[in-house]
């Protein structure tokens, strides 16, 4: 897996986000390790189905020392709850599939 470098908005404790592609989960990771009072656990679904952006979505509980791992959802899981008025966050390598998940969990 090759990541890009993305910039992300700055990330405050009361944002929810729902995260898609690698690149991006990884640069969501790097703002929630530079921010302040961030919980990636209640802040973040994460919508990866290959392997490789799963198990980085789920290295995040260790990385960022979360006390609960964060909903991870492939595109043919069931849909967990939506996060309206939740912002979407999402890199050129994600899927297709994924990005249309997102959509439904962001109301859109």
């Amino acid at each position: 897996m090759k990541l890009t470098r993305q910039r992300t908005e700055p990330v405050a404790s009361t944002d929810h986000l729902v995260v898609v592609g690698a690149s991006a989960i990884s640069a969501t990771i790097e703002a929630f390790a530079a921010g302040a009072a961030l919980d990636w656990s209640e802040q973040v679904v994460v919508v990866a189905s290959s392997p490789a952006a799963r198990q980085l979505a789920a290295a995040a509980t260790a990385l960022l020392n979360a006390s609960r791992p964060a909903t991870i959802v492939t595109a043919t899981d069931a849909t967990p709850t939506r996060k309206r008025g939740a912002r979407l966050v999402a890199s050129p390598d994600a899927d297709p599939a994924d990005l249309a998940r997102a959509g439904t969990l962001i109301g859109g």
